[in-house]
């Protein structure tokens, strides 16, 4: 798995969010080699999908 190239904006960013606990509902999977934080989400929603299936 590659991971993806984010600013330091971004980045900073995400683990302001992380830290906040916005996203402690998400599996830690999710969050690895992620680019922008809101993909984590997406991503979370894509395994919940694979799952029910």
């Amino acid at each position: 798995m590659q991971g993806k190239l984010v600013s330091l904006e971004d980045a900073l960013t995400g683990c302001e969010r992380i830290l906040r606990d916005e996203f402690k509902d998400v599996p830690e999977s999710a969050l690895y080699m992620i680019g922008k934080i809101d993909e984590a989400k997406a991503k979370q929603t894509e395994t919940a999908d694979s799952h029910e299936a």
